[in-house]
């Protein structure tokens, strides 16, 4: 029973667990940053988006065009202006 009672605690614990939380709001007036890509969908400061998602960053509105290599290429909403993020050399692993 005691192992029942862990293992279920365990689990509660481990479901609330978000291993792409950043520390903090992704909607603050912070530099663009990209942190994982999937398939067609990048991780931009801590939010996941699907390609032609538009989203708010830098009090600007921005439109994921497409994912390029490990890179994203946005449309800046009112001046239509392209703009490209990358990921960032892994700091886990040795180089």
């Amino acid at each position: 029973m005691k192992l029942f009672f862990f293992i279920l605690v365990l689990t509660t614990a481990c479901a609330g667990f978000d291993p792409f939380y950043y520390g903090q709001d992704s909607q603050s007036n912070e530099d663009l940053n990209l942190y994982g890509l999937m398939k067609e969908r990048a991780n931009i400061n801590g939010k996941w988006y699907k390609v032609q998602t538009t989203f708010d960053a830098q009090n600007m509105r921005f439109k994921i065009l497409k994912i390029q290599n490990n890179c994203v290429i946005l449309e800046e909403s009112s001046t239509q202006g392209l703009s490209t993020i990358c990921l960032q050399k892994s700091k886990l692993l040795r180089n």
